[in-house]
């Protein structure tokens, strides 16, 4: 990755970052962390559960949260370029 890229990732990570603390703050009831916190730990210490069914859930959890990041990373960006269209189609920028 160059770094143009590089500087691009990081500042819309810090800028997503940003945003969910502000949410978590405002709609606490809107992050789920907790409720997602609260799952894992109840499938790392179900007894019922083998180590194989238990690695393969919480690897689901884990893999699910990284197309989760990816998606929103990719929808910020994708939302900066529209506002960039949308003000140049109203003439505010050039």
């Amino acid at each position: 990755m160059d770094e143009r890229k590089e500087i691009l990732q990081d500042t819309i990570d810090r800028l997503i970052e940003t945003a969910l603390q502000e949410l978590d703050q405002k709609l606490p009831e809107a992050g789920g962390e907790a409720a997602l916190s609260h799952i894992s730990d109840q499938i790392r210490q179900d007894a019922q559960l083998d180590e194989q069914h238990r690695k393969l859930m919480l690897d689901y959890i884990r893999q699910l949260n990284q197309v989760t990041c990816r998606q929103c990373r990719h929808l910020y960006r994708q939302g900066a370029l529209d506002c960039v269209l949308l003000l140049r189609g109203l003439g505010v920028i050039r």
